[in-house]
């Protein structure tokens, strides 16, 4: 169990953690609030309040009347928020690396050395970026007095977030947004909602003015889908499953509205019989029990060629033996039962190859 600092003990003591919506931290319309549990024991990590269908309009509003002066920035102005709040997520590295690990269940070394510097990379990066770019270019037409190409921003972004790098992801989606002047409306998943409650604390602190950044953990139906919907919402970002994705096009087409899918996959590799196979069997294989094998983009499915498909298993078997590290199921309904593992020995016969731990605790040979 990971010894948590003073500020993560302080921050999951409030009964409930709020979200955050136009500057200032609420409870919602109705007082609704959800238990964010601890994959590792079952333990409950934080009450946290759950944003409803009118807490998500409000905060759409208030995201849209910031829009109207956030766009008039100047680019230096943005690029010196996104790095004050870089630092901010620098010197808290800890806490937020914490609250991943105990939120999604992923060893603490994998948050610290992932989620969080490639997050801080990100917003450094685009407030660069930010400064550089030259967001009205003139074009040479004959005949024209004056033409330009112009880069402006959309307006209120709404952002869907899943539970598995849930910081990491979040700042990949908002620091670009941010940085061309869009205002965000973000919604973590509702359960793994604390690295990104506690970044609206680290933005708030580094003086985004309100409405620019709003978080609202909620279910989908009172949140996510308000996005899809909402006029004053100009452009929607969704990454999740490809079930879910397809209710989104839907909607988002029929209002007319931009939408981003980032849908769960099944990445392949082809192995030949020319192939270091020792080399591809341990890549493989740490791509595929990298984050669990919860990443949309490794490579999960692999196409080998026959002559050497029992090598391929074996090596990449050998490659994990003892020395993988997980952490705990992000919810305990996923966690592999025995009966199911035993499903699958018996499809699979003598292909399958399993190491487990608590729950099935045996190498097949």
């Amino acid at each position: 169990m990971i010894e948590t600092t003073a500020k993560v003990k302080s921050f999951l003591g409030q009964t409930p953690v709020p979200f955050y919506s136009d500057g200032a931290w609420l409870t919602g319309i109705r007082g609704k609030s959800v238990l964010v549990e601890n994959p590792a024991d079952k333990s409950i990590l934080a009450q946290v309040s759950e944003a409803q269908g009118k807490d998500t309009e409000r905060a759409i509003e208030a995201a849209y009347a910031a829009f109207q002066f956030w766009q008039d920035t100047t680019a230096i102005e943005r690029a010196q928020l996104l790095r004050a709040l870089a630092d901010l997520c620098e010197r808290d590295a800890e806490e937020l690396a914490q609250l991943g690990s105990l939120d999604v269940g992923k060893p603490v070394e994998n948050a610290r050395g992932f989620d969080v510097p490639f997050g801080i990379e990100c917003l450094r990066y685009y407030a660069d970026l930010c400064e550089q770019e030259d967001f009205e270019k003139p074009l040479d037409l004959a005949g024209m007095k004056r033409a330009a190409s112009l880069r402006l921003p959309y307006g209120v972004v709404g952002f869907i977030f899943p539970w598995n790098f849930p910081l990491a992801l979040c700042l990949w989606g908002i620091a670009p947004a941010l940085a061309a002047g869009n205002t965000v409306v973000i919604k973590p998943s509702e359960v793994t909602p604390l690295s990104t409650l506690y970044l609206a604390k680290l933005a708030d602190e580094a003086g985004f003015p309100a409405g620019v950044i709003n978080v609202l953990p909620g279910e989908g139906p009172e949140v996510g889908a308000v996005f899809t919907r909402h006029p004053k919402v100009r452009f929607v970002s969704f990454t999740g499953s490809s079930r879910v994705g397809r209710l989104i096009a839907e909607s988002c087409g029929a209002n007319l509205k931009p939408v981003k899918l980032e849908l769960g996959g099944k990445g392949a590799s082809v192995i030949c019989n020319d192939a270091d196979i020792s080399a591809a069997a341990v890549g493989l294989a740490g791509a595929i029990t990298l984050n669990t094998g919860q990443v949309c983009c490794t490579a999960t499915r692999w196409v080998v060629q026959e002559s050497i498909a029992s090598d391929i298993a074996h090596l990449a078997v050998a490659a994990n033996a003892g020395q993988l590290k997980v952490g705990s199921f992000a919810r305990s309904e996923r966690m592999v039962k025995w009966n199911e593992v035993l499903r699958i020995e018996q499809k699979l016969g003598s292909r399958a190859k399993f190491i487990g731990g608590e729950i099935y605790q045996r190498i097949f040979s």
